[in-house]
């Protein structure tokens, strides 16, 4: 945390210039995101962009393997075999 803020002020970019965050929906961005809200005061939840390829990958992955989501971690029987 204390080197992005070193970066910013490095760069002269202030509080009020602090703008949007892309990242995936992992914990540990959130997290940070949180965290480096209060040291620069904006809104976490205003300024948390999630990144649409991620969202997209995330959408498909539901969409062609609904319930079964973990098929693609399953170890084949048949290497011939190919899952679309």
């Amino acid at each position: 945390m204390a080197n992005i803020k070193k970066i910013l002020t490095k760069f002269g970019i202030s509080e009020q210039q602090v703008g949007y965050f892309i990242a995936d929906n992992a914990d540990n961005n959130n997290t940070y995101i949180n965290n480096l809200s209060v040291k620069f005061r904006f809104n976490p939840l205003y300024h948390r962009l999630y990144y649409i390829g991620y969202v997209i990958n995330l959408v498909t992955y539901m969409l062609l393997f609904g319930a079964n989501s973990n098929i693609l971690n399953k170890k084949e029987e048949n290497p011939d075999t190919v899952f679309c």
